[in-house]
C-alpha cells in the first residue's frame, strides 16, 4: 500500500466514507485496476489488511485482473433479455419486485414504496409471483393493515376462464402446483370478505425469469427504478435490509446454476445466498456502508455460503440469506471476523448433518473491485463469484484436528430439514438433490 498523497477525482473514502474533494491516498498496487482511495493514513491503516487481499489477488492472477478490467470497460456486460414473445406487439419482461418488509406501524419511511403495492387497509396487497418449476409458482402477498387473518384463499385465473380457488393457506406465501406449462395465469387473494387486486400476468414454466407483462418504458433496462432506489435508502440499518431479504423467495436454480446481479434479483424476484449477499451489499452502499461480500468455504460435498459483513462502532455483524434458520443474520457484537465466522460453525451442516465449514475469506469491497456501477449488470455475474472464491481464505482448523460430531436426530429435525422455502412438489430427483444442502 502506498502512503503518499495524490490528487484523485471527487469520491468517497473506502474506509470511513467521507467525501473526497481534493487529496487522498491511493493504493499503488492496484492503481488503474481497483478503486481503493482513502482520506487519511489512519483510514488506510484501518483498511490495509482487508484491501491487501484484493491487491494480492489482482497482482497474482492475470485472469482476475483481466476480468476486473473487462468488467469496467464494458457498458453492458450481459444483454440477454429475459423475455419470450407472446405476440407480434407485446413481449414478456421480468417483473419488478414490490415486496416490502413486514408491516410495523413505525415504518413510516416505507410509505412511498408500499403505495406501489396498491393495497387497501382491509385487503391484501397485489400478489407477487415467482418461478417455482415447470408447472408450479411461488405466490406471496402482503397481509391487510392492522387486521389479522388465520387463513387466506388463493384464486387463479387462466385467460378467458373464470376465477377458481386452488387452495387455502395460513401464511402469506404458498406454492401453487399442477399449473399448465406455458400458460399465462393471474392470482388474487381473498381475506375475509375482501379480495386483493389481481397479480400481473405470469407465464408458467419459464425457469429463472419470473416473467410478467411489463412495458419496457416503465423500468430502466440496466438499473433500478427511482422508486426502488428511494425505497432502498429507507433501509438505513442492516437489520432492515435483512428483513427485506427474508421476504424474497428462494432461488431454487431449477435448470442450472445462477449468479444473478442485484438488479436481476429484483427483476426476477428470487435469490440464493450470494445473490442476496450482493443485493444486501448494494443496498448498504446506498446507506453509507462499504459494499462488502465474504465467502464461507465448506469441505467437498457441501455448498459454500456468502454473507454481507458490516461494522457498527467497531463490531462486526453480517446479513445472510439462507433457506435454513441457522445461517442467517448476525448482530454486530463480534470483535473480529473470525469470531463472526465461528458463530456459524456448529450450525453449518450439509443435508446429512455433517459440520462442513472449513475456511473464510476477508471481506471484498465490490465497488473497489468492479467500480460504482457493478450492480447494474443484467443476468448472471459468475465472474464476481469466481473472484470471491479465488481470494485468499483462512483455515478455521488444521485437517488433522477435524474430529467432529455430526448432528443428532433432534438437530436434524429442527435445523437441517427445516426449510422456509420448500422444494416444489413436482421436482424430479435430480432437482431435489441440487437443493438438499441449500
Amino acid at each position: 500500500m502506498a502512503n503518499e498523497l495524490i490528487v484523485v477525482p471527487s469520491q468517497y473514502c473506502v474506509s470511513c466514507r467521507k467525501h473526497l474533494t481534493r487529496k487522498s491516498l491511493e493504493c499503488n498496487g492496484c492503481a488503474g485496476v481497483l478503486n481503493a482511495t482513502y482520506c487519511s493514513l489512519m483510514c488506510l491503516a484501518d483498511d490495509e489488511l482487508r484491501h491487501q487481499n484484493e491487491c494480492d489477488l489482482i497482482a497474482s492472477d492475470i485472469k482476475a485482473k483481466a476480468v476486473v478490467l473487462n468488467f469496467k470497460s464494458c457498458e453492458e456486460f450481459n444483454n440477454d433479455v429475459y423475455s419470450v414473445g407472446l405476440d407480434s406487439i407485446n413481449c414478456v419482461e421480468v417483473q419488478r419486485s414490490h415486496r416490502s418488509i413486514s408491516h410495523r406501524t413505525d415504518f413510516c419511511l416505507l410509505q412511498t414504496y408500499s403505495e406501489l403495492m396498491e393495497r387497501q387497509p382491509e385487503s391484501c396487497s397485489r400478489p407477487q409471483i415467482s418461478f417455482g418449476s415447470a408447472t408450479s409458482v411461488v405466490v406471496t402477498w402482503f397481509p391487510p393493515i392492522n387486521i389479522s387473518y388465520t387463513s387466506y384463499k388463493v384464486f387463479v385465473q387462466y385467460p378467458e376462464h373464470p376465477w377458481t380457488q386452488v387452495m387455502e393457506c395460513h401464511t402469506n406465501c404458498c406454492i401453487v402446483s399442477d399449473l399448465k406449462n406455458s400458460n399465462q395465469v393471474q392470482f388474487r387473494i381473498e381475506a375475509g370478505r375482501s379480495i386483493s387486486k389481481p397479480s400481473l400476468p405470469f407465464c408458467v414454466g419459464f425457469a429463472d425469469s419470473s416473467a410478467t407483462l411489463v412495458l419496457e418504458h416503465e423500468l430502466p433496462r440496466n438499473d433500478f427504478a427511482k422508486e426502488e432506489i428511494d425505497f432502498f435508502k429507507t433501509l438505513y440499518a442492516p437489520s432492515l435490509v435483512q428483513e427485506y431479504l427474508d421476504k424474497i423467495p428462494m432461488n431454487h436454480e431449477i435448470e442450472d446454476d445462477t449468479c444473478l446481479s442485484p438488479v436481476e434479483v429484483i427483476r426476477q424476484n428470487h435469490a440464493h445466498c450470494i445473490e442476496a449477499a450482493m443485493l444486501a451489499a448494494c443496498i448498504l452502499s446506498m446507506n453509507g456502508f462499504p459494499p462488502y461480500i465474504m465467502d464461507l468455504k465448506s469441505c467437498e460435498g457441501d455448498y459454500d455460503h456468502c454473507i454481507t459483513p458490516f461494522q457498527i462502532r467497531g463490531f462486526w455483524g453480517c446479513i445472510s440469506k439462507s433457506n435454513h434458520s441457522s445461517l442467517r443474520y448476525r448482530n454486530p457484537v463480534y470483535e473480529t471476523l473470525r469470531e463472526l465466522v465461528m458463530s456459524y460453525f456448529d450450525e453449518y451442516m450439509d443435508g446429512g448433518g455433517r459440520r462442513t465449514l472449513r475456511s473464510y475469506s476477508k471481506p471484498l469491497n465490490l465497488e473497489i473491485m468492479f467500480g460504482p456501477s457493478w450492480y447494474k449488470v443484467r443476468g448472471d455475474v459468475f465472474h464476481v463469484a469466481g473472484l470471491v472464491d479465488d481470494v485468499k481464505h483462512y483455515n478455521i482448523l488444521p485437517d488433522e484436528m477435524i474430529v467432529l460430531r455430526d448432528a443428532d436426530a433432534m438437530v436434524m429435525h429442527t435445523t437441517v430439514r427445516q426449510l422456509e422455502w420448500p422444494t416444489p412438489e413436482n421436482f424430479d430427483q435430480h432437482q431435489i438433490l441440487r437443493n438438499v444442502n441449500k
